[in-house]
């Protein structure tokens, strides 16, 4: 052995998880080592790709913590429910049998008068088979009220998206031409929304094609300011709107409606309002960790929302389907 400090404790040093050994204070050479993982590490903190990497681990952490967890909580539950139903019921969680088998044993460890017997048999059998036909439209009732508030907004939309590019360079290709509103009557009515409006015929959150010039409609009543991103099939989230600048804007001070010109490629628009003005680096990380989650559940990347944004009053999601060609 050499006697100097090894990689490993080097390693050590340059992320800050030991003290410097004696060694190093004495060692030219172990300084020098040092001195050079320390400006590579730096290089690599301030490189693009480290920041997605990041987020990356990040993201398969926070997924396998929640997958344990759950099946944790399963298991838990199990056990307890086991301990804590009678014994007919725990022979029910363990070995499950049929219902039929159910009402033999019945009949045979409790033999009763035929009244008896048949209502013991009808009670244990209701233990054994619980689902009834009110349980199975309960269930049914509960399963549609979940589709339509999580699912019907993208009834319109094909679920097996081809990701791809998303709005020009994350809507970065910015077309000067003539803005115009979309018709009356096609406005959504109620909260703040954002919209895609397509020039050629006013069509509303319509499936666009490559090329399609489109100009971003924003209700930010009763807030006051708007942010809004784009998300890609990747996981990369760019700030659309303000196109410039690091927070939030207000939508009544625009001018003119931002216009841009539709490139191959579905995407994803969130937008956040607020009463106050929002910094927009701490959605963006949100959006991003939210769809490395996805990307490592292997679902589209707006498979569940953000973690909440602090002081935001409200979040709005839009997709939009991209056919893929013109």
């Amino acid at each position: 052995m050499s006697g100097h400090l090894s990689r490993l404790v080097l390693d050590e040093l340059v992320v800050g998880d030991a003290a410097p050994p004696a060694h190093l204070a004495a060692c030219a050479e172990c300084q020098a080592k040092l001195a050079r993982l320390r400006e590579a590490a730096g290089a690599a903190r301030v490189a693009p790709e480290f920041a997605w990497t990041r987020t990356r681990v990040l993201a398969q952490r926070e997924a396998s913590a929640e997958e344990a967890s759950a099946f944790a909580g399963a298991v838990v539950q199990r056990e307890e429910s086991a301990q804590a139903a009678p014994a007919f019921e725990r022979a029910r969680v363990l070995a499950p049998r049929e219902a039929s088998s159910a009402v033999e044993r019945a009949r045979v460890v409790a033999p009763h008068d035929e009244s008896a017997q048949e209502s013991s048999a009808f009670e244990r059998a209701r233990v054994v088979a619980p689902r009834d036909e009110s349980a199975r439209k309960a269930s049914a009732s509960s399963w549609t009220r979940w589709f339509n508030r999580f699912m019907a907004p993208r009834r319109g939309s094909p679920r097996n998206w081809l990701w791809a590019v998303p709005l020009a360079a994350a809507l970065g290709l910015a077309s000067v031409v003539v803005l115009r509103e979309p018709p009356d009557g096609v406005r959504i009515k109620g909260g703040p929304f954002v919209s895609v409006v397509r020039q050629s015929d006013g069509a509303v959150d319509a499936p666009l094609s490559p090329g399609d010039v489109v100009t971003l409609s924003l209700k930010a009543a009763p807030y006051r300011y708007a942010l809004v991103f784009a998300t890609d099939a990747a996981g990369k989230v760019a700030l659309l709107w303000p196109s410039r600048g690091t927070q939030s804007g207000d939508p009544a001070a625009l001018v003119m409606p931002p216009t841009f010109i539709v490139t191959p490629g579905d995407f994803v628009l969130d937008a956040f309002f607020s009463d106050a003005p929002l910094p927009a680096e701490p959605g963006r990380a949100a959006l991003a960790i939210r769809a490395a989650v996805c990307a490592t559940r292997t679902q589209l990347s707006d498979c569940q929302f953000p973690a909440p944004l602090d002081g935001a009053a409200h979040h709005y999601r839009l997709a939009v389907p991209v056919s893929s060609g013109p």
